[in-house]
């Protein structure tokens, strides 16, 4: 059993060494840093000579994530903007590019004597925010003249044509697109010709496998640890390399990945260099990335390039999933990784309707109104939904998740996931965790030793050190962040000598109204010193350290602040936890709207970002907090850090896909046997002389037809929601399509055949319904010995008696029923024609779909509806759902019909036999639980049971028919035997 794990960007990626001069100039990259000691594989038979020396970015990946090899987990490395190359090892004592704009270094002196001086052309600069590495100052020289890099990307930018002259430039709001960047004949021409170089020029070039830089190291490094700890044992990797592949031979791409393949489980997709930018850089960066994160674009690139990238985001998900077909055997689990694969569920589940198959969402999930901003918000929740487990970081996500397919997709939900056109789909929330034993052993190198006391030579003991650690993006919240520590110090001054704000930023494709905004504010607080010998407030790193600096500066560190807008799982938050000195417990700033909050925030000073106020204070809390309240919260901090490894959170969500697998697999219709009459008779007429059969049978709506022409011609005369086609328009939420429901079925044929089977004195029958007390005596008055459990459990009347007993606490229902019916009162407004059906403990909310009213704007307003009700209402245990007939049923969620079926059957448990039990309409968590009773929890000993779904497309009943005809039909036939 091989675990295959797709994610956008494999592990390794490779890089190729060609002599200078092959290519010409314009053709070339801008280079970049490549890490000190690359993990390499000599392959193609060409073994290098020497290390190689730094490579050029490929344009493709331009926007990826850089970050040093064996950096600190990140689990949104790849969620957000790109930062600069990989830092140098002595990038901290470096002067900042803020020193370059007229302030002193950050350290405020020189580098250590002992220390080589840091190359001014590896330090950030210039618009672009692009490391400018790779010069002759710093690349490795050679008498060979070779280099190591990769192929030009061929990538061509999307343009929207002018349909009557495509010549004409084209204009897209503010913006316009110059007729000479509209691709011409000529250009084609030489784009052809440029390729067919290159390919001569890689198809020779020796190249070698490293280790990636970029992409998600929080789960790269949780697989490492669990492979390491024996948790798992095969696996193979499905993804891309992250580099242009256009310019590569077929045999180069083939002998890439046999090694991969063989010598780093790891298996290569291909895919053209347009469809990887339009994917990555366009619709997950400008438009998907964004959404989830309450950043909704309305900008007119965005919207320019939004069609053209969801064809290109369609296109990459595709190529993995039939990656993933291909090589799928029996009994391997298909692990989907992030936002980036949304669609690849389903589209492997198209071609394998049996394989396990699980996604996780490493980022965040926002609420529904958000969500359904997405043009293509249906069609992202389907691809998800092919999953047979999806985990997110908090259970924030997953109830948003949940509340979003309720209302988008009408789907029936519950606490524990979605049941969606006749499967279940479980929804968890597992927040991954950190290699602790990996992070210790890296403390305790003399390196890292060695950058603790460089620390704190530079800064006294007792100088309070704040660290931080960010992306410089706007959803990263820095500026508050400054914003806040500049209010800190204004109210009290004292600490501006005393207290040092060390801000590591991440560089990002460079916002340069942010990045003005942060430096503005950088001065401004560093100007507060009265001593110009003293150290600024404020060190502002705009490049990514070295992996040792970072682990001394988290053991050094008074406190750790995080003050994202909106983030998912920042792992820098529990790396702080366990790595922060003992002897010093600082504590944890943490913004309320980050994943960790949720797991970490009960101990740590949790924040309002854009509160400047409350931030401010919750600096000069940090820094003034007594030993004994910092001990106290750093022990439970520790506790919960030290509890959730990453290696048990790869084992736990595997066996999630694997359970949620197996119960998906016990649903199937094609696992169900049909109840042939054969059989049903004679397991009907097996029953000894003395004994009885006891016979549930829940009929959904016995009397839903029982007021004559009127009720049946009112409730036929309405469309059923469920058969509505979905509409994508973005303003309003559609239902899902799904096959008619049967025609209603006489009252009449039901009592008669019932009467047909309680006319034996062995039977014992007991219905089940939805019905009202009042309802189920009108109908059963003239047939005797039946007993009754009306809607639906809370309410039943015994075989043989007259009394009914309750299930139900009627006191709550006193307080939300009115309510309801209020909000109910203005949807029928709404829609005219629409009229309510009130029980005792339920409400039935019948929409007006007939042909008059727009199906579209019934779709939103009865999903609004559920949407509603559930969130109002949901500390009462209150849900509305839709059913298969297609009507909004709202009730207490604590109704069951199991309570009220164990209390009959234990009264006559002694005398059955025979048990039967049937359940009318498509299957639902209530009717699930009745059928796993009849199946485990009653004594099989002497007594046969048997269980049957009517119609269902997925249920745990054993055996299923055509309905409650083909039910009605069976019954009478044995009867009457």
């Amino acid at each position: 059993m091989t675990l295959l794990i797709a994610s956008l960007l494999l592990p390794q990626t490779v890089s190729f060494s060609i002599k200078d001069g092959s290519r010409t100039p314009v053709e070339q990259s801008a280079p970049v840093r490549i890490p000190e000691n690359p993990k390499r594989t000599k392959s193609d038979g060409m073994p290098l000579s020497r290390q190689v020396s730094p490579s050029p970015i490929p344009d493709i990946v331009h926007s990826l994530a850089q970050t040093q090899l064996g950096q600190p987990s990140e689990e949104t490395s790849t969620s957000s903007t790109p930062g600069p190359g990989s830092p140098d090892d002595k990038f901290f004592f470096a002067p900042s590019k803020l020193a370059k704009r007229g302030t002193s270094s950050p350290m405020g002196l020189s580098p250590p004597q002992n220390l080589v001086p840091q190359l001014a052309s590896r330090v950030v600069s210039g618009p672009s925010g692009l490391s400018n590495v790779g010069s002759p100052s710093s690349a490795a020289s050679s008498g060979h003249g070779s280099r190591a890099t990769q192929p030009p990307s061929r990538a061509q930018t999307p343009v929207q044509k002018n349909l009557t002259n495509p010549r004409k430039p084209v204009s897209n709001g503010p913006t316009v697109v110059p007729a000479e960047h509209i691709p011409s004949r000529r250009n084609s021409i030489n784009q052809s010709r440029r390729l067919s170089n290159d390919m001569k020029i890689f198809s020779d070039a020796p190249w070698t496998v490293e280790a990636q830089v970029a992409g998600n190291g929080g789960l790269r490094n949780s697989i490492r640890r669990a492979q390491a700890d024996g948790i798992v044992t095969d696996l193979l990797w499905v993804g891309t390399l992250g580099i242009p592949t256009d310019a590569l031979s077929g045999d180069k791409k083939q002998s890439i990945e046999d090694c991969l393949m063989t010598e780093h489980e790891c298996l290569p997709v291909f895919v053209d260099d347009s469809t990887f930018e339009g994917h990555y850089s366009h619709y997950c960066k400008q438009i998907l990335w964004p959404t989830l994160h309450y950043q909704v674009p309305d900008d007119p690139k965005s919207k320019a390039y939004l069609d053209h990238s969801w064809e290109h985001y369609k296109k990459l998900n595709q190529a993995v999933a039939d990656r993933i077909v291909k090589i799928h055997k029996p009994g391997d689990i298909v692990w989907v990784n992030d936002y980036h694969l949304l669609l690849v569920p389903e589209m492997v589940r198209r071609k394998l309707p049996d394989a396990k198959i699980g996604l996780f969402l490493h980022v965040a999930f926002p609420s529904s109104e958000v969500f359904r901003c997405l043009a293509a918000r249906r069609e992202l929740l389907e691809g998800m939904l092919g999953s047979n487990c999806i985990g997110f970081q908090i259970p924030e996500y997953s109830q948003h998740f949940l509340q979003t397919c309720n209302r988008i997709l009408a789907t029936d939900v519950t606490a524990q996931g979605i049941r969606y056109e006749g499967k279940f789909v479980s929804v968890i929330d597992l927040a991954i965790g950190i290699d602790a034993g990996s992070l210790t052993e890296q403390m305790c190198s003399d390196e890292v030793q060695r950058w603790r006391k460089m620390i704190r030579e530079r800064w006294s003991y007792d100088k309070k050190l704040i660290v931080a650690r960010d992306k410089l993006e706007h959803v990263r919240g820095i500026k508050e962040k400054l914003l806040a520590y500049e209010e800190f110090l204004r109210k009290h001054p004292e600490w501006i000598e005393n207290a040092v704000l060390i801000q590591v930023c991440l560089s990002s494709v460079v916002d340069m109204e942010l990045e003005g905004e942060v430096s503005k504010i950088v001065d401004r607080i560093n100007s507060y010193r009265t001593n110009l010998a003293s150290s600024q407030p404020v060190v502002f790193l705009q490049q990514d350290i070295d992996f040792q600096q970072y682990l001394a500066l988290l053991q050094e560190a008074d406190a750790f602040v995080v003050s994202s807008l909106r983030e998912g799982m920042n792992l820098t938050c529990h790396e702080f936890v366990f790595c922060n000195r003992s002897d010093i417990n600082g504590p944890l700033i943490l913004s309320e709207f980050t994943g960790a909050a949720s797991l970490l925030g009960k101990s740590a000073i949790l924040v309002n970002p854009w509160d400047r106020k409350q931030l401010a204070q919750a600096f000069y809390d940090a820094v003034t907090m007594d030993s004994s309240e910092r001990a106290r919260r750093s022990k439970q901090l520790r506790q919960y850090v030290t509890k959730y490894s990453a290696q048990d959170w790869v084992g736990m969500f595997r066996e999630y896909i694997v359970s949620s697998w197996k119960e998906s697999e016990m649903r199937k219709t094609n696992s169900l046997h049909r109840l042939e009459l054969p059989k049903f008779e004679q397991q009907y007429s097996s029953v000894k002389a003395g004994k009885k059969r006891l016979f549930f049978l829940n009929l959904d709506r016995i009397g839903a037809a029982e007021t004559g022409n009127g009720t049946m011609s009112r409730l036929s005369s309405h469309l059923d929601l469920k058969s509505l086609d979905i509409l994508d328009h973005p303003s309003s939420t559609a239902l899902r399509q799904s096959p008619t429901p049967s025609p209603l079925i006489s009252p009449q044929r039901k009592i008669s055949v019932l009467y047909e089977l309680v006319s034996d004195p062995a039977n014992i029958v007991y219905v089940i319904s939805a019905d009202t007390r009042a309802t189920l005596e009108r109908l059963f008055r003239r047939v005797g010995n039946v007993g009754l459990i009306a809607e639906n459990g809370a309410y039943m009347r015994p075989y043989g008696s007259d009394k009914w007993e309750s299930y139900v606490d009627t006191a709550p229902k006193k307080q939300w029923k009115p309510m309801v019916r209020e909000m109910l009162q203005a949807v029928e407004e709404r829609l005219p024609g629409s009229w309510v059906q009130m029980n005792e403990n339920s409400i039935f909310f019948h929409a007006n779909t007939t042909a008059g009213e727009d199906p579209e704007r019934v779709s939103m307003i009865v999903g609004e509806l559920i949407n509603h009700v559930n969130d109002a209402f949901e500390s009462q245990n209150i849900r509305a759902r839709l059913t298969e007939a297609g009507r909004v049923v709202i009730g207490d969620d604590d109704i069951s019909k199991v309570p009220a079926v164990k209390r009959a059957y234990e009264q006559c448990a002694d005398q059955v036999a025979y048990l039967f039990v049937a359940a009318e309409g498509a299957s639902t968590e209530d009717n699930d639980r009745l059928f796993e009773w009849a199946r485990k929890g009653v004594d099989h000993h002497d007594r046969e049971v048997c269980t049957v779904a009517l119609g269902s497309t997925g249920t745990l009943a054993e055996w299923v028919l055509e309905g409650v005809n083909g039910l009605l039909s069976a019954l009478l036939t044995v009867s009457r035997a």
